[in-house]
């Protein structure tokens, strides 16, 4: 289970270090929140990207430097571990969890790579922009849902293990 957080903005303030690998997920660390009582699920993990930009323009040109950002939001991801009965489980359920983060880093990288590289006009590279980054969200808010519905989130484990290997060739190609 996931939950996304995606914020944009034309002015970036925060000074990210640059994320060359996913988050490495661990309870400790990244469960902080209270969970949801109510919920069926065991864990949820509250997903946060962020993009933005500076931009100038100068004799109907535009200059763009981009920032991206991709976490996780420990205050807002909890689990119950009253439902969780031995390590073996508690690691297979990270595991699960660590795919949505997984995920997550790679909208970060296709972002990177599709706003960076796209070719702008001074008149409308905001419109180009939002077109753009609202697109790679959607595509990856999808796949976020299709993860958790195929792998029946985390229950059916020959599914997970197909999106653990196909995640694991995705990250492969942006190393």
């Amino acid at each position: 289970m996931f939950k996304y957080i995606v914020l944009f903005s034309a002015l970036f303030l925060i000074t990210a270090i640059p994320q060359h690998k996913p988050i490495k997920l661990n309870w400790d660390v990244h469960f902080k929140g209270e969970p949801n009582l109510k919920s069926k699920y065991t864990a949820l993990t509250s997903l946060v990207f962020r993009y933005g930009y500076e931009s100038a323009v100068s004799n109907n040109k535009v200059s763009l430097k981009f920032n991206f950002h991709a976490d996780v939001n420990p205050q807002k991801s909890w689990y119950k571990s009253d439902r969780i009965k031995n390590k073996e489980e508690k690691d297979y359920l990270l595991n699960h969890e660590q795919g949505h983060v997984n995920l997550n880093f790679l909208l970060k990288k296709e972002a990177e790579r599709v706003l960076v590289k796209a070719k702008y006009s001074a008149k409308d590279y905001k419109t180009t922009i939002k077109k753009l980054g609202d697109s790679i969200i959607k595509k990856y808010d999808n796949l976020q849902k299709q993860y958790d519905e195929e792998t029946e989130h985390s229950l059916n484990k020959k599914s997970q293990q197909n999106w653990d290997n196909y995640i694991d060739n995705l990250l492969e190609s942006y190393n």
